[in-house]
């Protein structure tokens, strides 16, 4: 339901606004640009925000949390695997998937 008498210009998705009122652009920020999705719609005045995404770098993280995963299970976690002694709390605390330090 539209409220009576209020006048603003609501400009979502870096749209032009038109005439008057006021441009509080997305969630109210007109700074706000556009992300990903807007872009991927086809949206002919959005700019994707993000760099491409490296998948191998995705893909090489994830096997090192199945791999710390594998180890918790294991009882090997807090282990350092070239030496066997245990791995310094600080160590795991900066690095979760680390193996040895």
């Amino acid at each position: 339901m539209p409220i009576s008498g209020a006048s603003a210009n609501f400009c979502c998705f870096g749209a032009e606004p038109s005439s008057g009122g006021n441009d509080v652009g997305i969630a109210g920020n007109p700074s706000v640009q556009p992300g990903p999705i807007a872009y991927a719609r086809g949206m002919s005045n959005a700019t994707p925000n993000t760099p491409a995404l490296d998948l191998d770098a995705i893909e090489q993280e994830i096997i090192n949390v199945e791999t710390a995963l594998e180890r918790l299970a294991s009882g090997t976690y807090f282990v350092d695997e070239i030496t066997g002694s245990a791995l310094a709390d600080d160590v795991l605390a900066a690095n979760p998937t680390a193996r040895h330090a």
